[in-house]
């Protein structure tokens, strides 16, 4: 599960005290399974992949769970929180939600649309709080867009539909209208606008101003 890791944590990933884990750790050196030195890391590549190939799935899960929640509460450990993450099955946590999403705003920030793609997927199916939900949505759709990904419109369009708040939903419309644009289809962009114009009335005179700049 984790590829280097001090010997506390792997102590509590494989549920044993500080002084088992230490002796474990020297008889596994001994054999030639894993470095001496702290630390703790496979000796070979291959052998870690064995090792990992002898898990059940959803042994694998749990493992990979249990190391996000050790890795958490790290500094300096957002990266490999999310890989955790990702292969991990989803339990219905709002942490775990939480944390992809932040990955993914991250990720983004970084020009990794690709990488922000596949932690918001996995939020989705964690899945988020209800009320998380359309915006989970529309920074898929965003990064979705920057990624030239299809997928993009579905989305933008569901977050628009799950927003509560007038000022999301109009941006969220005015993206989905601006990728519409983009692929030549100005009635579909304009019938985008056109849903939310109640909204965009009473927001005012800024929100106004930015929809005919889009249109």
């Amino acid at each position: 599960i984790l590829e280097r890791a001090p010997l506390r944590q792997a102590a509590a990933l494989a549920e044993l005290d500080p002084a088992a884990a230490a002796d474990a750790a020297d008889e596994l050196a001994a054999a030639g399974v894993v470095e001496g030195e702290r630390p703790l890391s496979f000796e070979h590549a291959v052998v870690r992949t064995a090792v990992y190939e002898e898990l059940s799935t959803l042994e694998r899960s749990q493992g990979h769970r249990r190391a996000a929640e050790l890795a958490a509460a790290e500094p300096e450990a957002a990266g490999r929180v999310a890989e955790h993450l990702l292969a991990a099955e989803p339990a219905g946590e709002a942490w775990i939600a939480e944390r992809l999403e932040s990955a993914a705003a991250s990720a983004a920030r970084a020009g990794a649309p690709e990488s922000a793609i596949a932690y918001l997927e996995r939020a989705l199916a964690e899945p988020p709080p209800a009320e998380r939900r359309p915006h989970v949505l529309m920074q898929l759709g965003l990064a979705e867009m920057n990624a030239g990904s299809d997928a993009a419109a579905a989305h933008l369009e569901a977050a628009a539909a799950g927003f509560g708040e007038p000022s999301a939903r109009v941006e969220a419309a005015l993206v989905l209208a601006l990728i519409e644009a983009r692929e030549g289809r100005c009635g579909a962009a304009l019938s985008v606008l056109d849903g939310v114009a109640d909204d965009v009335t009473a927001l005012g005179p800024a929100a106004e101003l930015m929809v005919d700049i889009a249109a």
